[in-house]
C-alpha cells in the first residue's frame, strides 16, 4: 500500500492511496502493477484531493543487446477531479520521467552509455 502526495498547479495537492504489485520475470522483466486503494492509515482527508490510479502499468524489459538499458512501457487510467485535461496531459509524460529518475536514484543507475539524460514528453 503506498500513499502519495503531489501539488498539480491548481488549488489544493492531490493525494493517492494504492495497492501496488510487483512481479520479476526470468528474463529479467519487471512489472509493477498499480489501481486505487482504500486503506485505513491512508482515509481521504480535507487537506488534499483525492485522485485515483484506475489502471497502473509500468513494464520494464531488458533491451537485447545493450546491457545495463531497458525499455519501459507504462501505462496510466488517472480519475483526477479539479485539474483540467490539458493540465493532466502535459503533466502526465512528466511524472513518467520522475518514476525513472526515482528508480535510478534508487537503485544507484547511472547510464551506461554516459549520455545525459533526455526528457520525455516535452514539446520544446
Amino acid at each position: 500500500i503506498v500513499w502519495n502526495r503531489t501539488n498539480p498547479p491548481g488549488k489544493k495537492p492531490h493525494d493517492f492511496s494504492t495497492l501496488m504489485h510487483g512481479q520479476a520475470f526470468p528474463n529479467g522483466t519487471y512489472m509493477l502493477m498499480t489501481t486505487a486503494y482504500e486503506h485505513p492509515k491512508a482515509r481521504p482527508s480535507s487537506d488534499y484531493q483525492r485522485s485515483e490510479i484506475l489502471l497502473g502499468v509500468n513494464l520494464m524489459v531488458p533491451s537485447p543487446g545493450q546491457p545495463g538499458m531497458t525499455t519501459l512501457t507504462t501505462i496510466s487510467h488517472v480519475k483526477t477531479s479539479g485539474v483540467p485535461a490539458f493540465l493532466s496531459e502535459k503533466f502526465s509524460a512528466g511524472s513518467a520521467v520522475d518514476f525513472i529518475k526515482t528508480v535510478n536514484d534508487v537503485l544507484g543507475a547511472t547510464d551506461p552509455s554516459g549520455k545525459e539524460e533526455e526528457s520525455a514528453g516535452e514539446d520544446g
